[in-house]
């Protein structure tokens, strides 16, 4: 046991009785409890949503809109849901 490396599961499951290969995940939205991630109630993390979604409009011109996708509970940001402009040309 004193071979073994000393890595961040170790620390993190040493007083707790879960396997090193278990993850905690969160019970409203099955996301992984270790992962801070963005969360649309978060003033700070609400403005760096704005603002990729901005660039991308800005990127991508075939793009109408993109909607953040988060938990309904606890507002972690789970994915973006894009819009695509319907452009004439291709639907004859």
């Amino acid at each position: 046991m004193k071979n073994k490396p000393l890595d961040r599961d170790y620390f993190k499951y040493k007083d707790r009785p879960k396997r090193k290969d278990e993850k905690e995940l969160t019970p409203c939205c099955n996301q992984s409890v270790d992962h801070r991630g963005l969360n649309v109630n978060r003033e700070e993390d609400w403005k760096l949503i704005e603002d990729h979604i901005e660039e991308k409009l800005r990127m991508y011109s075939s793009t109408e809109s993109i909607t953040p996708v988060s938990c309904k509970k606890c507002g972690r940001l789970l994915s973006y849901s894009s819009v695509l402009k319907r452009d004439k040309k291709y639907f004859r």
